[in-house]
């Protein structure tokens, strides 16, 4: 004890230590005035219990097409092309796509129903409304009889073709001559009198889709005097075989079939043989 702390211990120390302060009570003046010196234990316990995500649902956007947009769709929309550029014959309106060239085929114009139209819509060649005549009739006729006398005549050009055999001396009537003659009734486009008899390449042309399209337009045209192609029958056409062998080509518009082989002279019809007649004019 005597070599010990305590041995030092005086009566005014033993006084000091009976009166120390047991506690310190130490006061931040920065928490007290702090919000967080006002969170009580029951508003820990609210936080501690809190929903960390809330999901929300929109019911308006849930039924809007907006709702079925997808990652990918926002990609192409994106990647979307801004300007529309029209293809060649169209062009916009507005928010119309319209055509631009002014004839189609189809079209009831001219005096008959559109066949053929240039690229630009400009020009074509216009099929007759109605047959020529009633009745069939021969490529052409000779005084006398026979076949007549050859001449040399295009596949491409009918307009050619008519002249050349309504101005051939010997012959007393043609298929070529009752176009060259005929003028058209009045369906409202027009009356013309300058129709010849179409070429074996002219015509060609009225097979598959076009052939259809004229069908239907002179069955919906509301004109009575207009008449269909006739669909068991040939018409003539102002090419003869090229060999001059004393016949001529015919088309047969319902098969869509001419007999256009230059190899098979076989599938060409005697001159005075008798087939219908429609006309073409160009424009």
């Amino acid at each position: 004890y005597g070599n010990s702390v305590a041995a030092g211990i005086s009566g005014t120390d033993t006084a000091y230590w009976n009166s120390k302060v047991d506690t310190v009570i130490e006061t931040d003046p920065v928490y007290g005035n702090s919000v967080a010196a006002g969170i009580s234990g029951t508003d820990t316990a609210y936080w501690n219990s809190k929903v960390d995500t809330v999901i929300e649902t929109d019911p308006v956007y849930g039924a809007s097409v907006a709702a079925g947009i997808t990652a990918a769709d926002t990609t192409s929309w994106n990647n979307k092309q801004n300007k529309v550029i029209p293809a060649p014959g169209l062009i916009f309106s507005g928010d119309t796509l319209k055509l631009t060239q002014k004839h189609y085929v189809g079209e009831l114009f001219g005096g008959g129903i559109v066949l053929q139209v240039t690229p630009d819509g400009e020009h074509g060649l216009i099929l007759a409304c109605q047959d020529a005549s009633s009745s069939k009739r021969a490529w052409w006729s000779v005084s006398g009889g026979g076949a007549g006398p050859d001449i040399p005549t295009s596949h491409i050009d009918g307009a050619l073709n008519t002249d050349l055999i309504i101005n051939t001396p010997g012959t007393s009537s043609s298929a070529a001559s009752v176009c060259a003659n005929w003028t058209n009734a009045d369906h409202g486009t027009g009356i013309f009198d300058d129709w010849y008899l179409p070429a074996v390449a002219e015509i060609v042309n009225l097979r598959f889709i076009t052939r259809f399209i004229i069908q239907d337009v002179l069955a919906y045209d509301g004109d009575s005097s207009t008449g269909f192609l006739r669909n068991d029958e040939e018409y003539w056409t102002s090419s003869q075989n090229i060999d001059l062998s004393g016949n001529a080509w015919r088309y047969n518009y319902y098969e869509s079939f001419v007999t256009y082989d230059l190899n098979d002279l076989s599938a060409n019809v005697p001159r005075n043989t008798g087939h219908y007649i429609r006309c073409v004019r160009k424009f």
